[in-house]
């Protein structure tokens, strides 16, 4: 099945040991990922033109600190690009507004998906877009039938409600290898829909989750799913009606 393209971090870590943590998250969670060793060199990236949805900057990075490299965007490069303080305590960094979110030690998966499902990640180019879902998959499949299509989303919401729902229950009741269950026979619904980011989730809770990040995971899942259904709506009103 085709696949959509991944958020873009751009990561800034002098640390062998800090970047090699960040790898395997960003790996995990299927997302692309371009590793500076200190803001000189991530402040050249950026003016390459590169576009970048989060940058991640490790809060011991230099020779800009976060703060200076957030002002410095900010003023000589007018770059708005979300920013991510890893590292520390919430209480040590008190950024401009421009900052997103701080990555606390110790740092995690599931504390990076978090921050994720609050990135203004879909786009308007050109029209309404969204990288939340993309169509093309079923167009192919049914050679652009718009009822097909039509019916095949309304299919996607009321089942995958259902089995959310299903999820839920076996949380409360700690049974997570049901949890699991229910997670992979969830995944197939969102691969449709070509959207990675729920996919390699549901990915992460069937394979590399422990028994503790399930709940937040899931949670995790809940909120993704509730975003794509408001994308959706708008271009399919009788959602409404589902």
């Amino acid at each position: 099945m085709p696949q959509t393209n991944h958020v873009q971090l751009l990561i800034i870590t002098g640390c062998e040991n800090r970047a090699g943590e960040l790898y395997k998250i960003t790996e995990n969670s299927g997302l692309n990922s371009v590793f500076c060793k200190n803001s000189f060199e991530a402040i050249q990236k950026l003016k390459s033109e590169q576009e970048f949805d989060l940058i991640l900057i490790d809060k011991d990075a230099g020779p800009l600190k976060a703060l200076q490299f957030s002002e410095y965007l900010t003023l000589e490069l007018s770059v708005t690009t979300p920013i991510v303080v890893v590292g520390g305590s919430q209480e040590e960094y008190i950024l401009s507004e421009r900052t997103f979110k701080q990555l606390n030690d110790p740092i995690s998966e599931v504390d990076l998906q978090k921050i994720l499902i609050e990135l203004p990640i879909a786009k308007i180019k050109g029209g309404r877009s969204s990288s939340f879902y993309s169509l093309n998959y079923l167009k192919d499949l049914s050679d652009n039938d718009q009822d097909f299509i039509a019916e095949s989303i309304s299919i996607f919401k009321t089942s995958v409600e259902q089995k959310l729902i299903g999820l839920q229950v076996t949380i409360a009741e700690n049974d997570f290898k049901k949890s699991r269950e229910i997670t992979h026979n969830i995944k197939p619904s969102f691969e449709m829909l070509e959207n990675d980011e729920c996919r390699e989730l549901c990915d992460t809770i069937c394979y590399r989750a422990s028994e503790e990040e399930i709940p937040a995971l899931v949670q995790i899942l809940l909120d993704k799913f509730t975003k794509i259904i408001e994308e959706l709506k708008y271009e399919f009103p009788k959602l409404n009606d589902v």
